[in-house]
This record gives C-alpha cells, sequence and structure tokens, in this order.
C-alpha cells in the first residue's frame, strides 16, 4: 500500500492477465492518478509507460510486428501529445485519409499548447493535401497559418497557393483587409474576437507586417505610408528606422536621409563608444547618399556642425574625424 491508493497486481503478477498486451489493458481509472490513463491493475500511468516503450516500436518493426505499432501510437499521441509519430507512421503505412484525420485531431487537442507540434501537424496536412490535390484544403490550411502567423513567408505560401486555385488577386485583398482592420471576411465565424487569434493578442494594423510586406514588394509610398502612421501613433519606437530609409533610398532619398541622421544623432546623445561607432555606421549612409545627390558642401557643414555640437566628447569627435578622412595621431 500507499498511502490510501488499493494495491493492484502487477502485470507480472501471476494475477494478471496474460498474454498481456499492452494497447489492450489501457483504461481510465478516476480514482488514480487524477483521472489519467493507466495501466489495468497497475498504478502506472499510460504516459509514463508509452514513453518507454516507444523505444521498443522498432523492434516491432524489425520483427514484422507492424499490426501492434498503430493501435499503440494511436494511445500515445492521445495520452502524450505524440501525435506527429502516429501520423508519419499512418502516412508510411500508406493511410493517407487516416493521418489527415489523425494530424487534424492532433491540432485540435494541442491548440496552441505544443506550437511546435501544431505546425508541424499542419505541414503534414498540407503536403497530403497538395499530393491529393486537394488544393481547396491547402489554401485554407495557409489561410490559417498566415493568420495565426501574418508575415512575408506567410504570404509568399499563401500565394503559391493561391496560384493553383487561381485567386490570388482575392487572398491578396483578404490578407490585406486582415493585416489592416483584423477582419477576417469568411473566417469570421471561427474566430469570436480576431484580435485574439489562436490565443495571440494583436492590435490593428498590424504596421510591421503591413511595411515589411511594402518592402519585399518593392512599393516604397506603402513603406512610407505605414511607417509614418505607425511613428505618428507611437506604434513602435525605432525598430524599423533602417529598414524603412534602405527602402526608400532612391525613390525618396531626402526622407532616406532624415531617418539616417536621426539615428546617428540619438546614438551619439547615448555618450558611448559603441553608440558612437552606431553612428559613424548611419552617418556613412547618409555621406553616400549626399554626395551621390550633389550635396558634397551640405555634406560637409553637417559633419562640421557635428562636430561643434560634441566637442566636450573626445571619443566621438574621434570617430568624426575619422568619417571626414582625417589622420589620427597616436
Amino acid at each position: 500500500m500507499v498511502g490510501n491508493m488499493p494495491d493492484y497486481p502487477s502485470p507480472m503478477n501471476d494475477d494478471a492477465p496474460k498474454p498481456y498486451k499492452s494497447y489492450k489493458y489501457i483504461v481510465a481509472h478516476p480514482d488514480l492518478l487524477g483521472g489519467k490513463l493507466t495501466i489495468k491493475h497497475t498504478r502506472i500511468s499510460v504516459s509514463h509507460v508509452l514513453e518507454c516503450l516507444a523505444t521498443g516500436m522498432d523492434a516491432l518493426d524489425s520483427a514484422g510486428r507492424k499490426d501492434e505499432i498503430l493501435p499503440l501510437c494511436s494511445i500515445e499521441a492521445r495520452a502524450t501529445g505524440s501525435w506527429q509519430r502516429y501520423v508519419k507512421r499512418l502516412i508510411a503505412s500508406k493511410k493517407r485519409s487516416e493521418a489527415r484525420a489523425a494530424a487534424e485531431e492532433g491540432i485540435k487537442q494541442l491548440g496552441n499548447k505544443w506550437p511546435g507540434i501544431t505546425k508541424s501537424l499542419r505541414e503534414s496536412i498540407a503536403k497530403l493535401a497538395e499530393g491529393d490535390g486537394d488544393y481547396t484544403v491547402l489554401l485554407n490550411l495557409r489561410r490559417n497559418e498566415f493568420l495565426e502567423y501574418p508575415s512575408v513567408s506567410g504570404l509568399k505560401e499563401l500565394r503559391n497557393t493561391a496560384a493553383k486555385t487561381k485567386n490570388w488577386s482575392e487572398m491578396r485583398q483578404w490578407a490585406q483587409t486582415f493585416l489592416e482592420s483584423g477582419i477576417v471576411g469568411a473566417l469570421k465565424p471561427e474566430c469570436e474576437d480576431s484580435a485574439k487569434l489562436f490565443g495571440r493578442s494583436q492590435s490593428f494594423p498590424l504596421y510591421g507586417v503591413l511595411i515589411d510586406i511594402a518592402i519585399d514588394e518593392k512599393e516604397p509610398e506603402q513603406v512610407l505610408r505605414w511607417y509614418d502612421e505607425a511613428v505618428k501613433k507611437k506604434a513602435f519606437y525605432g525598430g524599423y528606422d533602417a529598414a524603412v530609409a534602405n527602402a526608400i533610398e532612391k525613390s525618396h532619398p531626402e526622407r532616406a536621409l532624415a531617418i539616417w541622421r536621426r539615428m546617428a544623432e540619438h546614438q551619439i546623445s547615448l555618450t558611448k563608444p559603441s553608440a558612437y561607432e552606431a553612428a559613424v555606421g548611419h552617418l556613412k549612409r547618409v555621406k553616400t547618399v549626399m554626395i551621390r545627390l550633389g550635396k558634397e558642401k551640405e555634406w560637409g557643414s553637417y559633419l562640421a556642425a557635428l562636430r561643434d555640437a560634441n566637442q566636450r566628447k573626445p571619443r566621438c569627435i574621434q570617430e568624426l574625424r575619422r568619417l571626414s578622412g582625417e589622420r589620427l595621431l597616436n
């Protein structure tokens, strides 16, 4: 006896049924282990036993006892969340419809608890759907993935699939509407609150993603549109400055120069050697663009003004002198 828990015969005991087939003896004991699945006639939880048995699946495979593996994997998946192994075994056994159903069940069970496994299961469904030529299912999957993790790469996956269903224009507009407003259109019934999709709180517009996509699509006007709005609303603080300046350098050089100057001056204000070095990196971009625009004189005046304003910062002056090409004496 352990505490007040009743004793149960061990599976190795003479009182245990024989032969001992593990998956036939898994039951739920409400009075044991908080209602978790246990092995019949024991106080051992299924999750513990199956973790041990998992290493023996290859041995069953080698022994030609393949019919015993899938039932064991099925129970393991439901007890421990190891859906990936079950799905892979089903696919290997050419049970494609069962594999897809298992992956869907696993996603429903796990939710956001184990996002890595959920993502892997979605990819299994995607490959199965693509292999079966079921691009409608694949498109819905890619759309849900974009809702969960909106990004440039997610939009590209959506585009690749929508090209096969011949409705990329519609999907591109759907994605833009979602990023700007959080409205998910036809998927609305599946999401009670579009601001809390898949358990993650989001505030719309998703400025960072909108800027990333505009940069990737080489749309400088859109880059500036979302950047200016985000700055005005204080939606983020400086994280996109460099990327935006790089993206608009050729189309809007004066705006790019303003961003780089602001970044450089901010670094100088931090009064740290490493910050001075970072400032020089931004100022090199300023110098290159100003000279290209025929504003070499203005560049010299700007650099001189920086030196005058920071005379009490010897390390900063040293870095600025390097930038101007002056030889420094030891």
